[in-house]
């Protein structure tokens, strides 16, 4: 089999996936979903203010527990 996949390699002028190219596509990947919850926190923390009183009771936080959530900073928390 990896003999297969060493002439299918070599047949397509690709090289086979060394450690170095999967530990930095893990790390890219890594970077990526940080990046994401980033701004997914963001998005979400930012809704809470939008909500009016009423619906941050309904969900039950109160307008002074939102802004607080809504000010923290996404490095830290």
């Amino acid at each position: 089999m990896r003999a297969e996949n060493s002439l299918r390699n070599q047949a397509d002028g690709r090289s086979p996936p060394t450690a170095t190219k999967m530990v930095a596509h893990r790390c890219l990947y890594a970077w990526q979903t940080t990046i994401i919850r980033y701004f997914e926190k963001r998005r979400t923390r930012r809704d809470l203010l939008d909500l009016t009183a009423e619906q941050l009771n309904d969900i039950g936080v109160l307008p002074e527990e939102a802004r607080a959530e809504a000010s923290k900073s996404w490095f830290w928390e």
